[in-house]
């Protein structure tokens, strides 16, 4: 009796109708089971983790794994932790992020925390599709966020999807194509100057609650007026110091900021964008801003802030804007829904009623780039259409003017000339 030789496996490859090499491949083993095996976009030969009863069995894996990469989903199986969900994921993204501010730091967490994870954290990357975030988009609308809230909480989303590409977990971000409803201009909302000096006025007068009697705070009126004619951020006027405003010329150098970010105070952190700019300062509000700084002792301490709080140190934006500034839009029978920002708004109105180029206006903004400010003020610039039209207008009409008419003109240029 002699040893039977076990067949050699062989493999069987999948074919379209037709004959034609389709893709990846399938063998019979001895066993009677079936392994299938594909080349995956690393170059490398990837086998199924487990072997099947059928052909079709076989088949049908290989299918799902061509769908994966025909619509970029397709996950490494050789690397570490390839079916790592969302939320761990994202923490990793986070975790690599080492050049962000602190306070953006934690705008992530709590954007990952209260509005992403909940819908995408269970997920596996690999399994996330345009259409899960599509319904992440439409959970938020229904709940009442405004489009541009959503179009920043999507950038972090598709920030996470980067991060798993460029590790080589995924081959497409499945956030691309997904729809976000355009953010609507009466976001935007400007004061009008007696607006502002209505407001200026009711911030600078605490009235008296209970036993604590009425208390004047001219400073806090002049904070008003600076912000509404200088545009600069809450958080860059609470880190300004004495020394970085140059009354003689007129120029405040925005380098700075502080603003608290858990209940800590952080003072001397760079702009928004890192960008330094310098921003002129009306010759009247530089006035009453030296005034300011000789009456309270500072005007000879550079590292004085201009505008601090009762204790000498940066005013606290959210107990300003809770104690201070809210009860005030009320006392100056404002719109309820005045924000301080909308300060910097009517900052950049101004700008643009005066005619200044969008260029400009980006510039004195601190914008990262003209693109925001496009966006976020270009329905404004209605005079720049209505000066080009004028413009080509003139032009038009002296080009097809009567021809007598073409020739005086053609004869006084040559006089001019002569």
């Amino acid at each position: 009796m002699t040893d039977a030789t076990p067949p050699k496996a062989k493999p069987v490859t999948r074919r379209r109708k037709g004959g034609r090499r389709s893709f990846g491949a399938v063998r019979a083993l001895p066993s009677g089971r079936f392994q299938a095996r594909y080349r995956g976009p690393d170059g490398v030969e990837h086998a199924a983790p487990t072997t099947f009863a059928s052909y079709a069995d076989a088949d049908g894996w290989l299918a799902a794994q061509q769908t994966d990469l025909n619509r970029g989903s397709w996950v490494n199986p050789t690397r570490e932790g390839a079916g790592v969900t969302f939320a761990a994921w994202s923490q990793d993204w986070l975790d690599t992020r080492v050049a962000i501010a602190p306070r953006t730091r934690v705008g992530y967490e709590s954007c990952l925390r209260l509005h992403i994870n909940p819908v995408l954290g269970p997920h596996k990357l690999a399994d996330i599709r345009r259409s899960t975030v599509q319904r992440l988009v439409a959970r938020m609308l229904d709940a009442g966020a405004a489009p541009k809230t959503v179009s920043n909480i999507l950038i972090v989303v598709s920030a996470v999807f980067r991060h798993a590409i460029e590790d080589g977990r995924l081959l497409r971000n499945p956030t691309q194509g997904v729809q976000v409803p355009a953010r609507t201009h009466n976001e935007i909302s400007p004061l009008l100057g007696d607006e502002v000096e209505a407001l200026a006025r009711a911030v600078s007068v605490r009235p008296a609650h209970r036993t604590r009697p009425e208390e004047s705070h001219r400073e806090w009126g002049l904070m008003i007026r600076f912000a509404a004619y200088t545009g600069l951020r809450a958080a860059e006027i609470t880190g300004l110091r004495v020394g970085r405003v140059d009354l003689l010329r007129g120029v405040i150098d925005v380098r700075q900021t502080a603003y608290v970010v858990q209940r800590e105070m952080l003072v001397d952190q760079p702009t928004k964008n890192r960008q330094a700019r310098q921003v002129p300062i009306p010759r009247g509000l530089a006035d009453d801003l030296a005034a300011h700084l000789a009456a309270t002792g500072r005007a000879g301490s550079p590292r004085a802030f201009v505008f601090p709080g009762p204790n000498g140190e940066p005013i606290r934006q959210g107990w300003f804007y809770n104690r201070i500034f809210k009860p005030a839009v009320v006392r100056a029978g404002l719109r309820s829904n005045v924000r301080f920002h909308d300060l910097r708004h009517t900052y950049a109105s101004r700008l643009i009623d005066q005619g200044e180029s969008m260029f400009t206006v980006s510039r004195l903004m601190g914008h990262s780039s003209i693109t925001v400010t496009e966006g976020t003020y270009g329905h404004m610039f209605p005079h720049v259409l209505d000066a080009a039209a004028g413009r080509l207008d003139t032009t038009y009409r002296q080009h097809t003017a009567a021809p007598e008419k073409t020739a005086e003109i053609r004869e006084i240029g040559r006089s001019a000339t002569a």
